[in-house]
């Protein structure tokens, strides 16, 4: 048994409790923090990667609420902004190592 945003991810689709307080499907420990915090629903949205889901993208709400198409909606939406971050900073790391193995090259043929 895992929270909300494990279960996004493990199962590839939204994962949400309209009310956290009477909601015994997801783990004792996990419910308790969410509900300490002054946390009441959720909706978590796996974020895509380029082999399945890299993180979950999750909305919470501070009281009960039923979850709707908007709510999903809004949901999908940041996920799809998530993904282009994660998918941009992948970009990002794959530049460097390729300028650092161009910049090694070329220091390794000065030295030949």
């Amino acid at each position: 048994r895992v929270g909300a945003c494990a279960q996004a991810v493990l199962l590839d689709r939204a994962a949400a409790s309209d009310d956290l307080g009477q909601d015994r499907c997801w783990p004792a420990p996990w419910r308790e923090l969410c509900l300490r915090a002054g946390l009441r629903a959720i909706l978590s949205t796996p974020v895509p990667g380029p082999e399945g889901p890299v993180a979950s993208f999750a909305l919470f709400f501070d009281a009960p609420r039923a979850m709707g198409e908007h709510e999903f909606e809004l949901g999908k939406f940041g996920a799809y902004l998530a993904s282009l971050v994660f998918a941009r900073d992948r970009a990002a790391r794959v530049r460097e190592q390729a300028e650092g193995a161009l910049r090694a090259s070329s220091i390794e043929g000065q030295l030949l």
